[in-house]
């Protein structure tokens, strides 16, 4: 990476940083710099995917604690994290150009698919593990920030890695 995009990676990096923390960035704005700032960001792999995915979590936890009251008056207390998780996708749905759906939800599991995930977009096939970080935080800071507990989120299937979708499973523990 020559200095010239470092530079840029990092007054990206910086920006993501203060809207996030300032809530003056969109989700939209966001998911498309995803992919440049997923391939420029001039960090270790493992040092990117935890700085991503806490981005993502950041954002998750503000966008439920906004969205809270919306969610009480829609169910009946107290809250599950099956119900939840069908108001995960459905607000999520909502707000984004992406299609996503619930195709397994239990007690305390639930598959999330997005079928034209925005965050991977022009990266398909192009790795060989998912990189979908900020989603699978976006979806465990919501789902904390809803119900308490904790939220662990796997991308199982990414279509940059070549998949046809993006399927994250979560399993969540009160």
């Amino acid at each position: 990476m020559s200095r010239v995009d470092k530079l840029k990676a990092s007054l990206v990096t910086k920006a993501l940083r203060v809207a996030i923390t300032e809530d003056v960035v969109p989700a939209r704005a966001l998911r498309a710099l995803y992919p440049m700032l997923y391939e420029t960001l001039p960090l270790k792999e493992e040092e990117k995917e935890g700085y991503l995915y806490a981005l993502g979590y950041q954002m998750g936890r503000k966008m439920e604690e906004e969205f809270e009251h919306i969610v009480w008056k829609m169910s009946k207390p107290p809250l599950t994290f099956k119900d939840f998780m069908y108001f995960f996708v459905k607000g999520a749905t909502a707000v984004s150009a992406d299609k996503i759906e619930l195709e397994e939800v239990r007690e305390d599991t639930a598959v999330v698919v997005n079928r034209t995930c925005a965050y991977c977009w022009g990266l398909e096939g192009k790795y060989s593990k998912p990189v979908c970080f900020y989603y699978s935080g976006a979806i465990a800071g919501a789902t904390e920030a809803a119900l308490g507990g904790t939220a662990v989120v796997e991308e199982v299937d990414c279509k940059a890695k070549g998949n046809e979708v993006c399927r994250f499973k979560v399993r969540y523990k009160p």
